[in-house]
């Protein structure tokens, strides 16, 4: 049975209409940032240097750093969830919680955004909490 043309472009229509959103909330934005000692984030441990963070979907961010050679990139892909609050307004910022001598990656917010990036806790880091207090540093970024 043919179908009338009118039929299909609604469908084509209704399909494009309903997709869109999400297209338009997946373009990445990229946070750089240059970090001044190593730190965890995920399961990854990386070292001090200059980082590129960017969303790859609501609740995912790809850490990389852009100096090192193609073949040596560190790259961590980090599970996140939505916190509340503020960035400043020109710069972004990079939260850490760090215990002695080790540092978590914990939040990651992009410039003048009311919405961050929360990590979830390692459980290296639920560890250490319970042992030690820690201090909580912000870096900020560009």
């Amino acid at each position: 049975m043919k179908q009338p043309s009118w039929a299909i472009s609604f469908l084509l229509f209704l399909t494009l209409l309903l997709t869109a959103p999400g297209f338009a909330q997946s373009s990445p934005s990229i946070t750089k940032s240059d970090v001044p000692f190593a730190f965890i984030a995920g399961q990854q441990k990386l070292p001090a240097g200059s980082y590129e963070i960017s969303n790859l979907a609501e609740k995912t961010i790809r850490i990389a750093s852009p100096i090192r050679p193609a073949a040596a990139v560190q790259t961590e892909v980090v599970q996140t969830a939505g916190v509340n609050g503020k960035a400043p307004e020109g710069a972004g910022k990079l939260v850490f919680h760090c215990y002695s001598n080790t540092c978590f990656l914990v939040q990651v917010w992009d410039p003048g955004k009311d919405i961050g990036k929360q990590l979830y806790l390692s459980r290296a880091e639920q560890e250490l909490r319970h042992r030690e207090k820690g201090r909580e540093i912000a870096v900020l970024s560009y």
